[in-house]
């Protein structure tokens, strides 16, 4: 009875949402807009934007989302922040973080910590940062260094290592399967991660690195043409401008490329 009541509150509150009769939406919950809530999904102190779409046996707690967003099923996110248009793959786990508009997650994606730019493409089963433990100490156990230990138990008072530091992916930046991204590390814009790799330092825009640990292939294009699309910031443009400059996005050669971005910072001047 108390689930049937729940339903017919939620379906009063939110009468152009499809809400599945096992979904959980707490009162504190603001829609706006459409959205579906597949079976046994959960909505707790959150706000989304319209068109927002939770897969089955989904856990999302305060959480804050843009338009068209999409979390699949079996995914959890916490204390996060998505743009528009973002879809998060199966059974992926978040939690403080920040993902722009148009990027999306494949299935099984580990993400602590960890701001995400626009146009952002993450692989399956890449992890970001799963803590980390001091190397230069006498023990390596989360019980000697902070009182949140996975045991449950710790012989300290207080905190004295950043298991943590927050990761930076920029813009345009591709994460193939299998990588992980080590705690601390910057990865600039528009640039490459193979599937696997190691990264555990920061990497430079436009930069393609692979390997175990992580090193620098090449760069993905000219630095006089790396310079001005980092001027250009083309993933802060609106859908429409973006639409109107799609010859961009084409195959171009590159001399070509340099003188249509040429172009269109002169325009700006």
């Amino acid at each position: 009875m108390k689930q049937l009541i729940r339903y017919v509150i939620q379906r009063f509150r939110f009468p152009h949402s499809s809400i599945s009769f096992s979904s959980l939406i707490t009162s504190s919950c603001i829609i706006n807009g459409k959205a579906i809530i597949d079976s046994g999904g959960k909505l707790i102190d959150s706000e989304v934007g319209s068109n927002y779409n939770q897969g089955k046996e989904t856990i999302c707690v305060s959480i804050k989302s843009g338009i068209s967003c999409r979390i699949s099923e079996q995914s959890v996110i916490t204390s996060s922040k998505l743009g528009s248009f973002v879809s998060i793959g199966q059974r992926s786990v978040m939690h403080q973080c920040t993902i722009g508009n148009h990027s999306y997650f494949a299935q099984e994606v580990l993400a602590y910590h960890v701001s995400i730019g626009n146009f952002c493409s993450i692989g399956p089963r890449v992890i970001f940062g799963h803590g980390d433990h001091p190397a230069n100490r006498l023990s390596t156990s989360p019980e000697f260094y902070t009182q949140a230990s996975a045991s449950g138990h710790s012989f300290v008072s207080n905190n004295s290592f950043e298991e943590f530091a927050p990761i930076t992916i920029g813009h345009d930046v591709w994460i193939g399967a299998n990588a992980y991204i080590k705690h601390g590390v910057t990865i600039g814009n528009g640039a490459i991660v193979a599937a696997g790799a190691v990264v555990n330092k920061d990497v430079e825009p436009y930069c393609i690195m692979g390997g175990v640990p992580a090193k620098k292939i090449k760069e993905r294009f000219s630095t006089e043409i790396i310079a001005m699309l980092l001027q250009l910031k083309w993933w802060d443009w609106s859908d429409d401008k973006i639409k109107k400059n799609s010859f961009l996005f084409e195959n171009v050669p590159e001399n070509l490329l340099f003188s249509k971005i040429e172009n269109i910072l002169n325009e700006k001047t």
